[in-house]
């Protein structure tokens, strides 16, 4: 699956923890071309997403725009799915991903990223590669899913199928967050747990696509208790 490769493509080289822990520069060059892999498959997918759906966005999500978008074989593929199945899964795959290679982004604990080496810094940029696509497909999807319903983007129906996606994501990650390797090499307190999902949360809305995106990510802030923290950026 596409959508998953950020985390199959990397879960047989151990955590980023230990890459950088094991001082390996081939360890780390090998992560940033499978991050590199990736992230051009995940903007493929986006690129096809997006201008397979350019013409029924021009009509609105409420006005059945099917017929400008349907025969498409991308969003076909979606549409035969189950687009709000599609839209689940485009989800959690956006936030194991964020919960996975974030730390390049938000840093880890209470630090900042920094890169500590060329490789480093690339797999830094192909890790905010994957993370932006993925949150562009998100935006994608639950455009589709809006015009399928009929329904405006930012409606409770459609927001409140992506934060319960991303929470229960949360949920089933934080048993299994040792293994992700970005907080401490042991099982993340809950307080330094909590701390670190409420930052991917954020970045998560941050990666939707602002230009048409805009009514969902204030009602995910809005349902997410995080309209406060993110006002200044939305």
């Amino acid at each position: 699956h596409i959508l998953a490769q950020p985390l199959k493509e990397t879960e047989q080289m151990g955590t980023f923890y230990s890459i950088k822990e094991s001082d390996s520069i081939s360890a780390m060059r090998k992560l940033g071309e499978a991050l590199q892999t990736a992230a051009s498959g995940l903007s493929c997918v986006d690129e096809l997403l997006k201008d397979e759906l350019s013409d029924g966005k021009d009509a609105g999500t409420s006005s059945n725009p099917r017929r400008l978008y349907m025969v498409n074989p991308t969003v076909r593929a979606a549409l035969d799915i189950n687009v709000r199945e599609a839209l689940k899964v485009a989800v959690r795959h956006a936030i194991q991903c964020w919960v996975r290679h974030g730390h390049f982004v938000i840093g880890s604990g209470d630090d900042l990223p920094s890169a500590d080496s060329a490789d480093e810094d690339w797999c830094a940029m192909e890790a905010r590669r994957c993370l932006d696509s993925l949150g562009s497909i998100v935006s994608h999807l639950v455009w589709l899913y809006c015009a399928e319903e009929g329904i405006e983007l930012g409606d409770n129906d459609c927001s409140f199928i992506v934060s319960d996606a991303l929470r229960n994501e949360l949920e089933t990650l934080h048993q299994d967050s040792a293994d992700f390797g970005v907080l401490s090499k042991k099982k993340p307190s809950v307080a330094s747990w909590k701390k670190y999902s409420k930052r991917a949360k954020m970045w998560f809305i941050l990666s939707l696509d602002k230009s048409f995106a805009s009514p969902l990510q204030q009602n995910l802030a809005k349902m997410l208790n995080l309209s406060k923290d993110l006002k200044p950026l939305l």
